[in-house]
């Protein structure tokens, strides 16, 4: 077996890969699909009937306990398989700027990041956690609550507005590393490319429309577009089931539920520029 040593040296001399770093339901896989459409050497080719997954990297699978597990090695090899394999990691690092949730397997995790390009992808944290809610109804009967209980429940030891800004912050200020945020890929798509591009050192090709179309809503249109090899979207279903509906924030915060946010997250809020300051949490 491949020593972890030897894993890390063959990283570290190896292609140079573009780390998406983003909590998660901020648009991780709207940039990561956004870059593989605009940049050269970003996405390895797609066979006809493969897996969407075979088009960028989850290092979160060295996690252990993950639910779909990857050996190290095999996930050194699939950086080979483009010139800037798009990677991707939910992951936070911690005060000392580690990431212990990967334990053995952390020392590679963290040569492949410093070796990346790397890229945080911040989102309002309001729409992220009510986007989460919807989500991990799907798979978490503990996320089965109303609106007020989820959004005070825990992530990992954390209030969920706490974890969320330290999350965006942690990456923020961590150096050599590009921060965009999810409403700026919608709205000046073209002012983020250019961003990218500048931080990547390569030109955008601006293919026209500049954003990646949308997953199908009919499984058969999915299944087609992995039958024609078309990997334009790997984007995650991000309801359940037909049956529950997207919650916005607006509507569905009661005043304690804004202050709640405000009190583990507002200063996160200001910093990153979707509020000026905290009077949005008084004007229920």
């Amino acid at each position: 077996m491949t020593s972890i040593d030897q894993l890390i040296k063959r990283v570290r001399s190896g292609p140079r890969p573009i780390v998406i770093l983003s909590h998660r339901r901020s648009g991780t896989h709207l940039t990561i699909d956004l870059i593989r459409k605009q940049f050269e050497g970003s996405t390895p080719p797609m066979r006809p009937f493969a897996s969407l997954t075979t088009l960028y990297l989850s290092m979160d699978k060295l996690r252990p306990g993950h639910h779909a597990p990857m050996p190290a090695e095999a996930a050194v090899d699939k950086l080979a398989t483009a010139k800037h394999l798009v990677m991707k990691t939910h992951a936070r690092p911690d005060a000392d700027g580690r990431l212990p949730e990967f334990e053995d397997n952390e020392p590679l995790i963290q040569a492949m990041i410093d070796h990346a390009f790397k890229i945080n992808v911040v989102r309002d944290g309001r729409n992220v956690l009510s986007s989460q809610h919807i989500y991990e109804q799907g798979y978490n009967p503990d996320a089965r609550l109303p609106t007020s209980d989820f959004l005070r429940t825990s992530f990992q030891g954390e209030p969920r507005p706490a974890f969320w800004a330290g999350h965006a912050t942690s990456w923020k200020h961590t150096p050599d590393v590009l921060t965009v945020t999810f409403e700026d890929i919608i709205r000046s798509t073209d002012d983020v490319l250019t961003r990218i591009g500048e931080h990547l050192g390569i030109e955008p090709r601006r293919t026209r429309p500049l954003l990646p179309m949308k997953q199908p809503i009919s499984k058969l249109a999915r299944a087609m577009n992995r039958a024609l090899a078309r990997g334009e979207t790997t984007a995650i279903e991000g309801r359940p089931s037909k049956g529950v509906a997207p919650v916005k924030w607006r509507a569905a915060w009661s005043a304690a539920d804004r202050r709640h946010f405000d009190e583990h997250a507002g200063d996160t809020l200001i910093e990153l520029g979707y509020e000026p300051d905290h009077s949005w949490a008084r004007d229920a």
